[in-house]
């Protein structure tokens, strides 16, 4: 199980004039659509993953913002036929393939995510590290 490529097709953000707080950050991932291709550099058949991930930002259900990113992924397997005939049949696919696509999807679209959103002003899509003053506890040595 293996991405050997990752495009993005489409980033589109924007943000309301004034952003009223208490604001909910909602992301959301989805896989679209699923087909075969060859990919002639390699001389293999793979699967051309179309996702979306979508970051939300609400307060009290009315949209202050928001950044959509959309592309496709190039995703080799040894099952893949398995896979395709899952996805036209029920549009669903295997547990262990989904999470894999949709962790593949979320590291790459949420450092972009997180960049968009400090240039239109909005908050982090994902809570980021902080630096904290550590108080000084007195060691003690008990013999």
């Amino acid at each position: 199980m293996e991405v050997i490529g990752f495009f993005i097709k489409e980033m589109c953000s924007k943000r309301e004039e004034t952003i009223q707080f208490p604001v909910s950050i909602n992301n959301k991932t989805a896989i679209k659509e699923i087909e075969e291709i060859e990919v002639k550099t390699i001389g293999k058949k793979c699967l051309k993953v179309c996702f979306e991930f979508k970051t939300e930002y609400l307060h009290q259900k009315k949209k202050m913002g928001e950044i959509k990113i959309s592309g496709h992924m190039l995703f080799i397997h040894e099952d893949h036929k398995k896979i395709l005939n899952s996805w036209k049949k029920k549009k669903t696919l295997p547990e262990d393939v989904n999470v894999f696509l949709i962790n593949h999807v979320l590291r790459k679209c949420i450092t972009k995510s997180v960049s968009i959103a400090e240039d239109l002003a909005l908050p982090s899509p994902i809570p980021l590290p902080v630096a904290r003053i550590q108080k000084k506890t007195e060691t003690k040595y008990i013999a």
